[in-house]
């Protein structure tokens, strides 16, 4: 059997009201829609907790979270042997150098790191 492995993500360090509709759009598109259809999803804790300035990210991975577990349902329900997980990465990804920011300082994780 053939594992795929996928961590696409996008993001914007703003509040809630300075996102544009095109930047969620964005970051949905990349975060979560470019998830679907792989069996190892590479996930954030974000999707589990949410934090401030990230709403579009957060929202994403909990999407990813959302999907990966109804997908889960429907393997078990058709007695399905593939195994499908979500695999839930702290802030160790080169998230906070390559993404949109509209901060005064460059954002990072709260150590330790």
């Amino acid at each position: 059997m053939t594992a795929g492995a996928n961590n696409a993500f996008t993001s914007v360090f703003a509040p809630f009201t300075d996102i544009e509709p095109d930047e969620y759009r964005r970051v949905t598109e990349v975060s979560y829609l470019g998830f679907a259809g792989v069996i190892v999803q590479v996930g954030s804790a974000l999707g589990d907790r949410s934090i401030p300035l990230q709403p579009a990210y957060c929202g994403a991975k909990h999407a990813v979270n959302g999907f990966t577990s109804s997908v889960r349902t429907e393997l078990t329900h058709r007695h399905n042997h593939v195994h499908l997980t979500v695999v839930q990465m702290p802030a160790v990804t080169p998230q906070f150098s390559c993404v949109l920011s509209r901060l005064p300082k460059s954002p990072q994780p709260e150590p330790p790191i």
